[in-house]
């Protein structure tokens, strides 16, 4: 069985800890930025049908999320929030002011910066999302190396979940959800 095969069979234990479900594009909006990390959505036919499902592990937390219509965000600018984002169905382009990639299922992306960023979501996009506040990135890259953090890491943007890297995040992703489920607070 692949990483993701795995990964997805666990997840679906998150459906169990609903934030919301909802048709209420600004509700949706506000909901998200709540969780995630202040941006804007364009629903292409001004329907949408989302949900949120989360289960938090101290500060980190693990999302689950379906836009359930093709949808572009438009995320502010930041510098705050780093997003993992795997794709469990569908598939998202990613643009900004240089580059652009396709994700789709069984791939992952890293989004360090949201400056010009636009991603827009098939109507069948399920993803799963960690955001990564960067100061704590920076407080465990220091404590680590015994220098100062970098401004950008340089992770790779894109990348399949059955390359090395790509399953290994697969297989943290697992053990966290699974921890989380079985009430571990040794993760809090």
């Amino acid at each position: 069985m692949d990483a993701l095969t795995i990964l997805c069979s666990e997840i679906r234990e998150l459906e169990r800890f609903t934030v919301f479900k909802s048709t209420q594009i600004d509700e949706v909006q506000d909901m998200l930025v709540a969780a995630i990390a202040p941006h804007r959505l364009e629903p292409a036919n001004k329907i949408i049908d989302a949900s949120l499902h989360r289960i938090a592990l101290g500060d980190l937390s693990v999302l689950l999320l379906r836009y359930g219509a093709e949808v572009v965000v438009l995320p502010e600018p930041s510098d705050d929030v780093i997003l993992v984002t795997i794709m469990l169905s569908g598939e998202y382009v990613v643009s900004d002011d240089v580059s652009r990639f396709t994700a789709c299922v069984g791939d992952a992306f890293i989004l360090e910066s949201f400056q010009g960023l636009q991603l827009a979501a098939s109507a069948d996009a399920e993803t799963l999302i960690v955001p990564l506040r960067r100061a704590a990135i920076a407080r465990a890259a220091e404590a680590l190396s015994g220098r100062a953090a970098p401004r950008h890491y340089g992770f790779d943007r894109h990348f399949p979940l059955n390359a090395s890297g790509g399953m290994a995040l697969s297989q943290l992703l697992q053990y966290l959800t699974v921890q989380a489920m079985a009430g571990n607070e040794a993760l809090d």
